[in-house]
């Protein structure tokens, strides 16, 4: 998509095996930072019992990435299954990774020996 706003902003999506998927597009606006929203987001879906399985694709730099990295640290891994993607191992957090490098290459068609 290349307007989330419209394109994706309240669309969802039900996966017999994995269940309910919801995609939100949010604008934040001078009052909160977007470091400061993503972690109250998480927060949130921490708290709440009926949520199960988190799945984030986190920008691994900066002030957003040591906020929730410290948020998930402590994060029960008995109620939730939090899912990282990545294009690299992130460190610090109570959460299971999924590195999305090999999978593009993958998809793309580029193999392993070609990179150099």
């Amino acid at each position: 998509p290349s307007d989330y706003a419209h394109e994706l902003h309240a669309q969802a999506f039900t996966d017999p095996q994995l269940g309910e998927f919801t995609l939100t597009s949010v604008a934040c606006g001078k009052t909160i930072s977007k470091e400061e929203y993503i972690e109250n987001v998480m927060r949130t879906l921490l708290e709440h019992e009926e949520v199960r399985r988190i799945m984030v694709i986190p920008d691994g730099n900066g002030d957003a990435w040591d906020r929730l990295r410290r948020l998930l640290h402590s994060a029960d891994d008995d109620n939730k299954r939090i899912t990282l993607f990545a294009m690299q191992p992130m460190e610090g957090g109570n959460f299971r990774q999924e590195l999305l490098g090999y999978a593009l290459m993958s998809a793309l068609g580029i193999k392993a020996d070609e990179i150099k």
